[in-house]
């Protein structure tokens, strides 16, 4: 199957409900499964969120790509969309204003989490709520690569109710 091939059998559908969209894919389930499913999993990610809320959400007034055209790598935008839904350039929690410009955060926290090997170096901030994941599930990104650790030890996150008193409490 050639990528012009795959893209000529791409389909859009709407699904109203859980259950079609359950069916939609395992109706379709060679396809996830070939050499373009990842490709294809990003663009049902990008139509499911819509091109202009995507547009909105990148608050950059330039236009960032959401991939590399030199080397194709995915932007912190993409990468923070597959994660937590929401594709901000930005790691830090919350929303900041810098001098009357607001730039948007990560407003909550994530199943999966970031880690970059960029805040050593103070050329980004990741915040709380992505080095501390609902699960321990982390993306470690580097200058050139995205890296997937994990652990089954779920002691290794701290939910975000997890106040102080209720870490005291849960230890008698």
């Amino acid at each position: 199957l050639t990528i012009n091939q795959f893209h000529q059998q791409i389909q859009f559908r709407l699904c109203q409900t859980n259950i079609d969209l359950k069916q939609e894919i395992f109706s379709r389930l060679q396809m996830w499964k070939n050499s373009y499913g990842v490709l294809l999993f990003l663009y049902s990610c990008l139509m499911t969120k819509t091109i202009d809320l995507l547009k909105k959400e990148i608050d950059d007034e330039t236009t960032l790509p959401l991939i590399d055209i030199a080397h194709g790598h995915g932007s912190q935008c993409l990468t923070n969309l597959l994660i937590t839904g929401f594709a901000t350039p930005h790691c830090f929690d919350g929303d900041k204003d810098i001098s009357g410009f607001k730039l948007y955060g990560i407003r909550q926290q994530a199943y999966i989490g970031f880690l970059s090997s960029l805040e050593i170096y103070r050329l980004m901030e990741v915040g709380w709520f992505l080095k501390n994941p609902k699960t321990p599930i982390w993306i470690l990104g580097s200058e050139t690569h995205l890296t997937v650790i994990f652990s089954r030890e779920q002691a290794l996150v701290e939910l975000e109710n997890d106040t102080p008193l209720k870490k005291a409490l849960k230890s008698f």
